[in-house]
């Protein structure tokens, strides 16, 4: 399931002649190649979003300095009885330490990145069903940052696997 996590901002600017407000500029997110050329020969004009860059950016490196842990689990039912602090069946693999990139999913800017990239690699101590991941605060303890289900992954004792898991701050 995709859960939507929306941050945006935007701008007007007005010129007032006669009491009539004439907009000539507004945020453009996502200008086309025609609208930047425009821009640049001063044919038309738009207001880029540093800002809302800057705050996705901020929310995705906070989010990825609180949530450093991968957990899996055995129990894929959706519902209220887990706790924030839990998966709903953990298995005894133990949460393992996450090695954390970031990636440009939306932005272009590359200097604000806005996906967390989580890569943890687990062995299996017995066999299992997987069915459910979580990211955690800390190795034991602490608050579940994120919660993701899926049907029945087996692995079986010894076995390597590994998550690859993007965490993704997006804008309108």
């Amino acid at each position: 399931m995709d859960s939507k996590i929306r941050l945006s901002d935007r701008i007007e600017l007005y010129r007032i002649d006669d009491k009539e407000w004439n907009l000539e500029v507004k945020t453009n997110h996502s200008p086309t190649f025609l609208q930047k050329l425009l821009c640049k020969l001063k044919l038309y004009n738009y207001a880029d979003d540093a800002l809302t860059n800057q705050a996705v950016y901020e929310l995705a490196t906070h989010f990825a300095s609180t949530y450093t842990y991968v957990d899996v689990g055995t129990d894929g039912t959706d519902g209220g009885n887990y706790e924030f602090a839990s998966l709903k069946v953990p298995t005894t693999i133990g949460r393992t330490n996450a090695v954390i990139t970031y990636e440009n999913t939306y932005s272009t800017n590359l200097l604000y990145p806005d996906t967390v990239v989580y890569t943890a690699v687990m062995t299996s101590d017995d066999d299992y069903i997987l069915q459910e991941s979580g990211l955690f605060e800390f190795a034991s303890g602490g608050i579940m940052g994120a919660r993701q289900t899926f049907y029945d992954w087996n692995v079986t004792a010894g076995e390597e696997f590994a998550f690859v898991w993007k965490v993704v701050f997006g804008r309108d």
